[in-house]
């Protein structure tokens, strides 16, 4: 019933941490716990009094718990790096943010629409900004957008299906990822976004495009002065 020496609890460590985890298992008594909670070793013990073998018990379940925690602890962290690695290769690469400021002429506006035609890149990125510039009403979108990316100097070369001497604006890659993100961007919350409602709001903006780039000009302004300097459509 007395307690084992110094060089019996050493000796009796030295065993258990040569063995391998099966033996280990078979060794101690009960299974490993699954919520890693050890059973009470003590309940069964004499008040004031551990004996040997209950000694010797007790320290092969720690060093089995111990063993235990570090199992787990590295399979976590193969874990973890398994999914971080996953994300990597999910999660397309940051994009360069749009430039706010509008094109400034047609000569930039055409240039433009060359690199939409050959980059999805370039298409996400200005589809995602159109996105984020929001307003109350299909119409207010849509006019804000028109407002913070072309000017009237580029709005004057266009109508929507195109006529006599003015470019087609419908075709455009510009105008095509403008009404696939405004009707994209609709959630209950939202007013109804449609094809229509698009249609007409640009229609009438660059209908006034001359009108207003002539205005701009009598009051001294640059002849690509920001539309949203003007009053609204």
């Amino acid at each position: 019933g007395s307690r084992p020496s110094h060089h019996e609890v050493e000796s009796s460590l030295g065993r258990c941490s040569a063995m391998s985890p099966e033996a280990l298992n078979q060794h101690v008594h009960g299974p490993v716990p699954s919520a890693g909670r050890p059973r009470d070793i003590t309940a069964h013990m004499p008040p004031g009094a551990i004996s040997g073998p209950q000694w010797t018990d007790f320290m092969m379940q720690v060093l089995r718990m111990l063993h235990t925690l570090k199992q787990r602890q590295q399979q976590q962290s193969e874990q973890l790096a398994l999914l971080a690695n996953m994300l990597d290769s999910v999660l397309p690469a940051p994009t360069e943010p749009l430039v706010v400021a509008p094109l400034k002429d047609l000569e930039e506006f055409l240039a433009y629409e060359k690199v939409l035609a050959a980059s999805d890149e370039k298409k996400l990125q200005l589809k995602r900004y159109i996105k984020i510039i929001g307003g109350d009403d299909a119409k207010e979108k849509t006019s804000r957008i028109l407002k913070k990316l072309l000017t009237y100097d580029i709005g004057v070369a266009f109508t929507w299906y195109g006529t006599k001497d003015k470019r087609r604006f419908c075709d455009l890659q510009f105008c095509q990822l403008m009404c696939g993100g405004l009707t994209e961007q609709q959630n209950k919350k939202e007013a109804e976004v449609t094809l229509k409602d698009i249609e007409k709001t640009t229609m009438t903006w660059l209908r006034h495009a001359k009108e207003r780039l002539d205005n701009c000009q009598k009051r001294g302004a640059a002849q690509m002065a920001h539309p949203e300097e003007d009053e609204d459509d």
